[in-house]
């Protein structure tokens, strides 16, 4: 699978650009899971979702496979980053109480994902996988309309894996303790929003491919955005973030 987040230009505007959706899904976590002492944060990019566990872990490690990701991500005390894979991962069996994988499951091998996953799980360990889709504005429904039919669809297709699917994808010994939608909402501007949308695999593939060029696609999204977003004011942006919580059995 591609890395597209590799790219010299993506670190940087993914850590200005996408939103702290974390700290919502951290907290669902916490609260089923409890305090452990050490995480792990599977594709950890910039560190937005690796910072979110500190109020429950003692030390948290952002895994991550980009470089360049890795180069934009913001220290923290308690937090340590690694540039490595999940299917191979560079710690010790039983290592960890609880890893994470957010927005990344759908890159990876999953047959060799839950293998390392339990490998470096402790007994009883826990498995958290979830996503984030961004539903637009919550005051304009209109521009997420506008975004799939006139701006996504215009993109070449960006290969990618399914994303979890607990009925097919469940691997022993882990088993499905609750499954929660959670929601974040976050106030953004056109600029904030536009960034965010660029920092999206679907958009860098366009770039890199040479299917289009990251400037046309700025002004396609910068006016495209406007016209759904109220006149000068920030504006309430949704995202739904399915969870799921899995338990290592004994």
């Amino acid at each position: 699978m591609s890395n597209h987040f590799d790219e010299p230009w993506v670190g940087t505007r993914y850590a200005e650009a996408r939103p702290d959706i974390h700290a919502v899904v951290a907290d669902k976590i916490s609260r089923h899971v409890g305090p452990v002492a050490r995480a792990l944060d599977l594709g950890a990019g910039t560190g937005l979702s690796t910072r979110a566990l500190l109020p429950q872990a003692t030390h948290v490690v952002g895994l991550e496979p980009s470089a360049g990701m890795l180069r934009a991500a913001s220290p923290a005390l308690g937090v340590s980053f690694v540039r490595g894979r999940a299917e191979s991962l560079p710690f010790r069996t039983a290592s960890f109480q609880l890893a994470t994988i957010g927005c990344a499951y759908h890159w990876c091998d999953r047959e060799r994902l839950f293998a390392e996953a339990n490998r470096v799980l402790s007994r009883d360990g826990w498995l958290a996988i979830f996503d984030s889709e961004f539903m637009g504005l919550v005051d304009s429904p209109g521009l997420l309309e506008w975004l799939r039919n006139d701006y996504w669809s215009r993109l070449p297709w960006c290969a990618r894996n399914p994303l979890f699917d607990p009925t097919s994808h469940l691997r022993p010994p882990f088993t499905l303790a609750t499954y929660l939608a959670t929601e974040a909402r976050v106030p953004m501007t056109v600029d904030a929003v536009l960034l965010f949308i660029t920092t999206q695999a679907s958009t860098v593939n366009a770039v890199t491919s040479g299917a289009a060029r990251l400037r046309e696609l700025e002004e396609r999204l910068r006016d495209g955005i406007r016209s759904h977003f109220p006149e000068g004011r920030r504006a309430l942006a949704r995202f739904v973030n399915p969870l799921w919580l899995l338990r290592k059995s004994a």
